[in-house]
């Protein structure tokens, strides 16, 4: 790899020695490990990514100014990055995990959470769509869930900026939008809208949106244009926030603020019909 190809330099450099790495990875992929550790006496999270090529350093350096850029309550927060070699990125530990295991913890509060954490989520979403950042890998084990159970967008690793689309997309089919499944566009505002809209049936249902089906299915079912049916878990009006999200045609998905308006709302009925229950019980004492 020529040296050109590290012209730019990171937005926050980290030196190797910064870090104490706990010696265990947390996951591994074919391209990257992550790590627990402590940076400047804070828990963080450390990914490895494995860099040979010029493009993979353009890829590097394309998360690192992407990540740079989404400062925001609902995303998690970015400390720097390492290279040439190794190369990794160093950001907050969400220290209560992904949403979905979460949620799943939950018993009397899990409706409320969920649509708590479903409209965080929506929030930081819509500060990454006017930055013009495309997450482009948006599913459940991507929302993470901090100390204060606040939601935070995490894992840029397919993210995309305005001026610098993929040429190819490899994202899970379970949360992908049809037109990126059938069409092989690339990912878009539009694309994580519909992402978002799976989210909220995999934080419900506690399922991948398409539970079971194979990958195969899942591409004839968007192929052919057929949806999910509403989930028992989902009331009418949220089942027609999901559907206006997954809409087929990108043009026809509801906007964002629109979905963070309904989002809001949603949560503070749950919130509220659970205080409810709760002066209830005292009451009955």
């Amino acid at each position: 790899m020529s040296n050109g190809a590290t012209e730019r330099k990171p937005a926050r450099f980290i030196a190797e020695q910064e870090i104490q790495r706990d010696p265990e990875s947390l996951s591994s992929g074919s391209l990257s490990k992550v790590y627990r550790g402590i940076w400047c006496g804070v828990k963080v999270v450390i990914k490895y990514v494995e860099v040979k090529t010029k493009e993979d350093m353009r890829s590097f350096l394309q998360e690192d100014k992407i990540w740079h850029m989404a400062r925001h309550p609902n995303v998690v927060t970015y400390y720097g990055c390492h290279l040439p070699r190794p190369c990794f990125f160093v950001s907050e530990e969400a220290l209560n995990g992904s949403s979905i295991n979460f949620i799943a913890k939950e018993k009397e509060r899990k409706r409320s959470v969920m649509w708590g954490l479903m409209h965080g989520a929506a929030l930081g979403l819509v500060f990454l769509h006017g930055h013009m950042i495309i997450h482009g890998d948006l599913a459940c084990r991507n929302i993470l869930v901090d100390a204060n159970g606040v939601a935070k967008l995490g894992d840029f690793g397919m993210s995309s900026l305005n001026g610098y689309i993929p040429t190819t997309y490899a994202g899970p089919i379970q949360w992908t939008a049809p037109e990126c499944v059938v069409r092989n566009q690339a990912p878009s505002i539009q694309s994580d809208t519909y992402s978002l809209g799976m989210c909220i049936i995999e934080a419900a249902t506690g399922r991948d949106p398409w539970g079971s089906l194979s990958d195969i299915e899942v591409y004839y079912k968007l192929d052919h244009q057929e949806f999910l049916t509403q989930p028992a878990e989902l009331s009418d009006d949220q089942w027609r926030l999901v559907t206006s999200l997954c809409a087929f045609e990108p043009s026809q998905r509801c906007s964002l603020d629109e979905a963070v308006t309904q989002l809001k709302l949603f949560a503070n009925a749950e919130a509220n019909a659970l205080q409810a229950l709760s002066k209830f019980r005292r009451s009955s004492i």
